[in-house]
């Protein structure tokens, strides 16, 4: 809870408008450095101790939190002129059916439970190359950026 509060990546992508991107890569990066390094101290595969657990484990909620509602404002940037919540609701969808079965699979004895950090380390890991692929369009800021300026001019006329 307190990581979800503290990541403020959101309003920071309103406050820097345009570099979404370079945003959501540096989130992705550490998001999945945190989760390798907290997946590889449950495997014991390094060294743990209690506080750098608690550590990895904050940073990476920090930065999975913060790359969310991000990859909803690219989703939207991207599908403009469709309406947000429609293109809000595919998105949601598209990560929801994989995650029931994310969570069905422990309830099978066979399967443990030691694969779930590295899945999740996998998820974020795959985005970073997938990134460059997206090509940076602001259709739907550039149109609220031109009623901005329409609504200031406006402001502007009737106070001289």
């Amino acid at each position: 809870m307190t990581t979800y509060c503290l990541s403020s990546s959101h309003s920071l992508s309103d406050q820097v408008s345009r570099h979404m991107k370079a945003i959501q890569l540096v989130l992705l990066v550490g998001a999945t450095v945190s989760l390798a390094l907290f997946a590889c101290m449950c495997a014991e595969i390094i060294p743990s101790c209690k506080a750098v657990l608690f550590l990895t484990f904050s940073l990476g909620g920090f930065f999975t939190s913060g790359s969310i509602p991000l990859f909803f404002e690219m989703a939207v940037e991207t599908a403009y002129p469709v309406a947000e919540g429609i293109t809000s609701c595919v998105l949601k969808m598209s990560y929801t059916i994989p995650l029931l079965l994310f969570y069905i699979f422990p309830l099978f004895p066979k399967f443990g439970l030691k694969w779930i950090n590295w899945c999740a380390f996998a998820a974020y890991a795959a985005c970073i190359p997938l990134l460059p692929l997206w090509r940076e369009r602001y259709y739907r800021s550039e149109v609220d950026d031109q009623g901005k300026t329409a609504i200031n001019s406006t402001i502007n006329s009737i106070s001289q």
